[in-house]
């Protein structure tokens, strides 16, 4: 994702996770800046999420010009065995249409 403030882009090589992920993973610090639900359905997908024990994960809610998914990823945990906590921080008018950072604690209890 590129802000308008940050200036011309640079061009960089790009991995998937999973292609570092050869063993049991006790902790994962995951911050992607918009790219959590593509990340955790690749990790699924590849079956490597069920190597990582637990996870501190940055969602990022309600970025302007996308659909909300956070079910869907919450739904990824879930089905790959994992408990979690959710952190958010609240706003005084909740209807109001604006970013959110959100910080989703998992553990994966089988």
């Amino acid at each position: 994702m590129r802000h308008a403030c940050t200036g011309p882009g640079t061009r960089v090589s790009a991995h998937r996770l999973s292609e570092f992920i050869d063993r049991e993973v006790d902790y994962l610090k995951l911050d992607v800046e918009g790219a959590e639900l593509r990340v955790m359905r690749e990790l699924s997908d590849s079956g490597k999420l069920r190597c990582i024990r637990e996870m501190g994960i940055e969602y990022h809610h309600r970025i302007a010009g996308e659909h909300s998914a956070m079910s869907c990823f919450l739904r990824i945990l879930e089905q790959n065995g994992f408990e979690y906590q959710i952190v958010a921080s609240g706003f005084a008018d909740p209807s109001a249409p604006r970013f959110q950072d959100i910080m989703i604690y998992a553990r994966r209890y089988n």
